[in-house]
C-alpha cells in the first residue's frame, strides 16, 4: 500500500477545507459584483424607461453596467471550473478510500498489531530493568505505554464503524408565502423540516462548521430521536433578484427557489468528518403566493405598467417593421416584375423590327415577273409587272363572265405584246373555267386595262393561277 487510511483521509479533510475556501471566497465577490450590478441597472431602468432624467441613461453608464455583468459572468465562470476540479479530485480520493476500504483497514490493523508487539517487546526488553529501577519511572513507563496500547485500540475501532446519513436528495415544498417584517415591502417562505436516519454512536455530532484536527461546531438546527434526525430549515426571504430581469420579468417567479443543505457527521473521537449528505430543496409559488409577492414589493406597480407598455411598444414597432418589409418588397417585386415585362417588350419589339429589317431585304433582294397590289399601292421598284384586281361580274345561268383588272408595265422596257390568263372556282373550290385577255404594244411605265373573258362562272366564283407572258 502507497498509503494509509489515514494519509488518504488527511487529504479528503484537506480537500473538502479547499472546496469550502472556494466557495467563500467566490460566493464574495458574486456577492459584491450582484450588489454592483442591481444599482447601476436600477439606474439606468429608471432613467430609461421611467424617463426620471431627461435624455435617457448615458453610453457612459451603459458601459459600466455591462463591463460588471462580464465581470460577473467571468468571476462565476472560474468558480464552477474550481469548484469542479477541486470536487473531482474530492470524488477520486472518497471513491478511492471506499475501494480499498478492506485493505487500507488491513493494513491500519497490522500497523497497531505490529506496535502491539513492539510495545510487548519493549516491556519484555525492560521488565528487569522496570524491577530494579525506579518504581515511579516504571510505572510512569508502563502507563504511557498502555494508555498508547488504549488510545490504538480505540482509534481502530471508531475506524471499523459504518459511519451514514440516510436522507432524500430531493424535497419540494410549497413557498405559503407571508410578509416578512424584517425589512421593508419583503416576503418569505415558510419554515421546513426534513427528515433521516444516521449512524447514532456516541462519539459523533451533527456539526455545521469544524475545522480538520481542531474540533467541530454543534448543528443546532439538527434534533435526534435514537437513528432518526430531524433539520429545521429557517424561512427563506424572497428577495427581489427572483423576478429582476433587464426587462424586469415577473414570470421568472415561475421557477421558485432552489437551495442546498449540507449535513455533516463529525466523529468527536477521530477528530474529522466521517459521512456527508447534500439536501437540495426547492420551493415552489403558488398563485397565492405570487399575488401575495406582487402586492408586497415596491415599485412592482410600476414596473409591470413600464413592461407592459414597452412589450404593447416592442410588437407594434415589429408589426410596422414587418409591414414595411412587405411593402418595400411588394415593390422590389413589382418594380422587378416591370423590369422583366419591358425587357421581354423590348426583346420582343427588337425581334419583330430584326424580322421586318431581314424581310424588307429579302424582299428587295427579290426581283418578282409581277406582283399583286392593292388599289393605290405604290408597285415596288424590284417588280416588272405589278397587277391591281377590280372585280368581275358574269352570268352563272349561262356559264360565262369577266374579271377586270389593270397592268403596270414596271420592267423599264416596251412590251411589244403581253397576255394574261387565269382560272376560276366554284364556292366549293372546283375549278370551272378560264380567263384570258391580250394586248399589243404597252410602253415602259405604261398601264393596261384589262377585261378577261371567263369560260366558265357561278355563285362565289374566285379566280386564281394567275400568269402573264409577255415580251
Amino acid at each position: 500500500m502507497q498509503s494509509s487510511s489515514k494519509e488518504i483521509r488527511r487529504k479528503i479533510r484537506s480537500k473538502k477545507a479547499e472546496i469550502h475556501r472556494i466557495k467563500s471566497s467566490y460566493n464574495e465577490k458574486i456577492t459584491q459584483l450582484k450588489d454592483k450590478e442591481r444599482t447601476l441597472r436600477d439606474k439606468v431602468y429608471f432613467k430609461e424607461r421611467m424617463s426620471l432624467i431627461s435624455g435617457g441613461a448615458s453610453g457612459e453608464e451603459q458601459k459600466r453596467l455591462e463591463d460588471v455583468r462580464n465581470e460577473l459572468v467571468k468571476v462565476k465562470s472560474e468558480k464552477e471550473k474550481k469548484l469542479a476540479a477541486a470536487e473531482a479530485e474530492l470524488d477520486k480520493l472518497q471513491d478511492d478510500y471506499r475501494d480499498n476500504f478492506d485493505k487500507y483497514q488491513k493494513a491500519d490493523k497490522k500497523k497497531l498489531e505490529n506496535k502491539i508487539t513492539d510495545a510487548k517487546n519493549t516491556i519484555k526488553r525492560n521488565k528487569t530493568a522496570i524491577v530494579i529501577g525506579s518504581t515511579v519511572v516504571g510505572a510512569l513507563l508502563l502507563f504511557f505505554l498502555v494508555n498508547t496500547i488504549i488510545n490504538a485500540i480505540a482509534v481502530a475501532g471508531e475506524e471499523s464503524k459504518n459511519f451514514f446519513i440516510n436522507i432524500n436528495d430531493q424535497f419540494t415544498f410549497d413557498c405559503n408565502v407571508t410578509v416578512d417584517n424584517r425589512y421593508a415591502n419583503s416576503t418569505k417562505c415558510a419554515e421546513r423540516e426534513i427528515s433521516g436516519e444516521f449512524s447514532n454512536y456516541t462519539s459523533v455530532i451533527f456539526a455545521y462548521s469544524y475545522y480538520p484536527g481542531s474540533g467541530a461546531y454543534n448543528d443546532t438546527s439538527v434534533t435526534t430521536n435514537g437513528n432518526n434526525f430531524t433539520k429545521k430549515l429557517n424561512d427563506e426571504l424572497v428577495t427581489r433578484t427572483l423576478w429582476e430581469t433587464d426587462e424586469f420579468d415577473y414570470s421568472a417567479l415561475g421557477s421558485g427557489i432552489d437551495r442546498e443543505y449540507r449535513l455533516e457527521l463529525f466523529n468527536t473521537k477521530l477528530n474529522r468528518a466521517v459521512a456527508s449528505k447534500v439536501v437540495k430543496v426547492h420551493y415552489n409559488f403558488t398563485e397565492a403566493d405570487k399575488n401575495i409577492i406582487s402586492d408586497n414589493h415596491s415599485g412592482w406597480v410600476e414596473w409591470k405598467k413600464a413592461e407592459e407598455e414597452r412589450k404593447v411598444a416592442e410588437e407594434a414597432k415589429k408589426q410596422a417593421e414587418k409591414e414595411e418589409a412587405n411593402r418595400k418588397a411588394a415593390e422590389e417585386a413589382a418594380k422587378k416584375k416591370a423590369e422583366e415585362e419591358a425587357k421581354k417588350q423590348a426583346e420582343e419589339e427588337a425581334a419583330r423590327k430584326k424580322a421586318e429589317e431581314e424581310a424588307a431585304k429579302k424582299e428587295a433582294s427579290t426581283i418578282y415577273k409581277w406582283k399583286t397590289i392593292k388599289d393605290g399601292e405604290t408597285c415596288p421598284s424590284n417588280a416588272r409587272l405589278c397587277v391591281v384586281y377590280d372585280g368581275g361580274s358574269g352570268y352563272a345561268k349561262y356559264g360565262y363572265g369577266t374579271i377586270k383588272g389593270r397592268v403596270l408595265n414596271n420592267s423599264g422596257r416596251d412590251a411589244s405584246y403581253m397576255q394574261i390568263s387565269m382560272s376560276v372556282y366554284n364556292a366549293s373550290g372546283v375549278k370551272i373555267g378560264d380567263c384570258y385577255d391580250n394586248v399589243s404594244g404597252l410602253g415602259s411605265g405604261k398601264t393596261w386595262a384589262f377585261e378577261a373573258y371567263c369560260t366558265g362562272w357561278s355563285e362565289g366564283v374566285t379566280s386564281g393561277d394567275l400568269d402573264i407572258a409577255w415580251w
